[in-house]
């Protein structure tokens, strides 16, 4: 994986401590081969830590690795950076309760590129500015 692309937006502008999105993508040269952007879930528990592991785990696996796999990835990275012994008691709750993340992925397949959307999410294909459908 070659991650030239790294960027998160915050909801503040005066923290980013709040920041619960990340983007990411993998460049070839001057053409990118595949990008997340993954929106993590406020009222889970850490959404922005969950979001990165669910980016991290796209970026860092082949095209044909499964979503399934990608996923169980994502939470064995996630959960490894939890100490449930150190969380409060309200924490704990909000863990249990889970994490959640929305994502929309792109990998360029054969000459096209394949799109993925999960959650609240939506792609536009524009092609001189038209609809491509």
């Amino acid at each position: 994986m070659n991650v030239l692309s790294y960027k998160t937006l915050s909801k503040c502008e005066d923290t980013g401590t709040r920041n619960e999105d990340v983007f990411m993508a993998d460049r070839r040269g001057s053409e990118c081969s595949k990008f997340i952007v993954a929106d993590g879930a406020t009222t889970g528990f850490s959404g922005g830590r969950f979001a990165y592991a669910v980016a991290w785990s796209f970026m860092s696996t082949p095209q044909n690795t499964t979503w399934r796999k990608r996923l169980k990835l994502a939470w064995e990275r996630f959960d490894s950076q939890v100490d449930y012994r150190k969380l409060k008691w309200f924490q704990r709750r909000n863990y249990e309760r889970g994490s959640f993340s929305t994502m929309l992925t792109g990998e360029v397949v054969r000459g096209g590129i394949l799109l993925t959307a999960v959650g609240d999410t939506c792609a536009f294909v524009v092609d001189k500015c038209s609809l491509a459908i």
